[in-house]
């Protein structure tokens, strides 16, 4: 029994004998899989990450597993840098799209600089444009691919003058220090109508419509007779400019074409053509008619030839469309003494007069030589 007994303490003092010598437990697998050592951005080594004390540190989750490493989330913005010429930088706006359909407008800056956002177009095409606050094009559209950071591009806006500029001269003299009327209102032009029975009666009336409605633009002629309308409408490009004389008004139709400067030539005379429309025997008051310029048959070369077509009556329907034409015709109404004053006329030039007298056309073809001219047009 007691040998039994030194046995047993014998084997249990190898046991731990054994224990001391290996240093501890061995080392257990870490729960929740595998470890994930990430590698170096420039070498390509293994980096392992450490505590400031210098022990080796493995990133975890909030739950105790080993969290990957991800990559970092990517932002895009984009600077716009306008330089602006005739133009101030308030009134410009920069405008984006990623479809060249639905546009963006920025219109606040910082010096000059626009900017936005847009990371969730990281690696798609941008458009963008400079444009003035009422919508004209100021630069050319660029485009580029938008990367992760900074994108920046450079606009010039450019303000180009768009407009209608008249010479306005008078016996082939220059008109100077004259105020120019500039309307596309049908209101306004009614106005001047309505009172041209008794132009000269109703005059001050005339006067204070035109200075004072919103609708008119009000211009005056430099020492050479020249004046300057920009900024006209684009959608209602059919203007007419008017003088306001002392005994009868001139007034010259113009289309305005919103894609450049427009070069119109305003010539008047002191020695004008009285058209006389006469009904029925009777002289016809506040009767429309129209002054067509012979340019607007241009394809018919042949004065001999217009005119045989002109009293054959072959170019009625032409003419018909061509009285609200405002590249070639001009409308006046007749006063109280039955005529309608043509003052805005140029020597040399062909013009056409017709009046709808009797349900029909009463036409006269007439080249103005210079002289007072009255024509008669009758049912």
């Amino acid at each position: 029994m007691k040998n039994l007994f030194l046995l047993a303490m014998a084997a249990l003092a190898m046991a731990a004998c054994s224990k001391d010598d290996k240093g501890g437990d061995a080392p257990q697998k870490p729960q929740g899989g595998t470890t994930q050592t990430p590698t170096t951005q420039d070498g390509g080594g293994t980096q392992t990450p450490t505590t400031p004390g210098g022990s080796t540190q493995t990133p975890t989750t909030p739950g105790g597993n080993t969290q990957t490493s991800t990559t970092p989330e990517q932002y895009a913005n984009v600077y716009v840098t306008v330089t602006a010429q005739n133009i101030d930088l308030s009134n410009v706006w920069v405008t984006y799209s990623y479809d060249k359909k639905d546009w963006t407008a920025i219109r606040k800056n910082s010096n000059g600089v626009f900017d936005f956002v847009a990371t969730l177009y990281i690696g798609k095409t941008v458009y963008i444009q400079a444009i003035s606050s009422t919508g004209e094009a100021l630069s050319q559209e660029k485009s580029f691919t938008i990367v992760a950071g900074r994108n920046d591009v450079q606009l010039t806006a450019v303000k180009v003058d768009r407009g209608i500029r008249l010479t306005v001269v008078k016996d082939g003299a220059a008109l100077a220090n004259m105020k120019i009327y500039a309307t596309n209102d049908d209101s306004a032009r009614g106005v001047l109508f309505s009172h041209a029975k008794n132009y000269v009666a109703n005059k001050a009336k005339i006067d204070r419509y035109f200075n004072t409605n919103p609708f008119v633009v009000r211009k005056t002629t430099d020492a050479q007779g020249n004046v300057f309308f920009g900024d006209l409408e684009r959608n209602l490009p059919d203007y007419s400019f008017i003088v306001l004389g002392e005994e009868n008004y001139a007034i010259l139709n113009a289309y305005y074409d919103p894609e450049k400067v427009n070069e119109v030539h305003f010539s008047i005379t002191s020695k004008p053509i009285a058209v006389e429309v006469v009904e029925g025997g009777k002289i016809a008051v506040g009767q429309s008619v129209f002054m067509i310029k012979r340019e607007a048959f241009a394809d018919i070369p042949s004065d001999i030839d217009l005119n045989e077509q002109f009293v054959r009556g072959n170019l009625d329907e032409r003419i018909r469309k061509l009285f609200y034409n405002s590249r070639y015709s001009t409308e006046m109404y007749t006063n109280n003494k039955g005529e309608a004053v043509f003052t805005a006329v140029e020597k040399g030039k062909t013009y056409i007069f017709v009046a709808r007298v009797g349900g029909a056309l009463a036409k006269h073809i007439v080249t103005y030589k210079g002289e007072v001219l009255k024509l008669s047009l009758q049912d």
